[in-house]
């Protein structure tokens, strides 16, 4: 097998992480979505680089290289501010008791995010002709390609990217995964082949994070179940002040105790 960490290797290793640090903390070159670069591979390297200054990948473009972002308004769940309705806490309390339903943390961090790279995604379809606004869904690319798959693949196996898995008698039917740099914990994707049963990982994963001693969830962008259970838009300014204090003093992802 392969060594891929010869001594020969860490020079080159040690200059992309200069550059990947030079190049991130830049300002955004567009302050409107907060792009800061288009010229960074997509490696384990410049991804942790990149979270270390609160840019994050955010999928390919047409020239086939990787947009990072640092935008104006970043999604933020406080942990102490989680709104779950009297319905969503019945069906995890429920879903809990199911002796069906087995939820596990890094179990099988591939099935996760290749579920999740297949999951069918949609957006709304555009105001048609006659001006009314159309409440219509319309097929989206997934940005989870086969370079994402192995970045975030190499970054589980450093123990950076983590997973949350919930099983229905032992066949996997939701789940998520984020990366875990400096005290915070940024979610990337979530998937589900059962109605409701993500929530069941949601939850798990703030319970988790509650236990080590977090106080937020990095959610990039405020929508679906996040934005549900009371993700907001947050300031650049404010984003990157808590995420600076969360670098002070944290617990490992790993120090809590495993789901069940």
């Amino acid at each position: 097998m392969e060594d891929r960490h010869t001594s020969n290797d860490r020079p080159n290793e040690a200059f992309s992480s200069l550059a990947a640090d030079r190049a991130f903390s830049q300002p955004p070159i567009d302050d409107f979505n907060g792009l800061v670069t288009d010229e960074m591979p997509l490696t384990p390297v410049t991804i942790i680089s990149a979270y270390r200054h609160g840019v994050f990948p955010w999928g390919t473009n047409a020239r086939g290289t990787i947009n990072w972002h640092h935008p104006p308004y970043r999604g933020l769940l406080r942990l102490s501010q989680v709104t779950i309705s009297r319905k969503d806490r019945s069906f995890i309390d429920a879903a809990q008791d199911n002796s069906d339903l087995q939820v596990t943390i890094d179990r099988d961090f591939a099935a996760v995010i290749e579920a999740c790279a297949s999951m069918p995604r949609f957006r709304k379809s555009p105001s048609g002709d006659n001006g009314r606004r159309s409440t219509g869904l319309i097929p989206s690319k997934n940005w989870i390609t086969s370079d994402f798959i192995i970045a975030y693949r190499d970054l589980h196996q450093l123990g950076i990217a983590h997973s949350i898995e919930v099983y229905r008698e032992g066949r996997l039917v939701a789940g998520l995964y984020g990366v875990d740099i400096n005290g915070v914990f940024s979610g990337e994707s979530m998937f589900h082949n059962e109605s409701d049963v993500a929530k069941l990982a949601f939850w798990t994963l703030i319970k988790h994070l509650r236990a080590i001693g977090r106080e937020f969830i990095d959610t990039q962008v405020a929508v679906g179940l996040a934005k549900k259970w009371g993700a907001q838009l947050t300031p650049r300014d404010e984003f990157e002040l808590l995420r600076k204090q969360a670098g002070d003093y944290f617990k490992p992802f790993s120090a809590a105790s495993r789901a069940r």
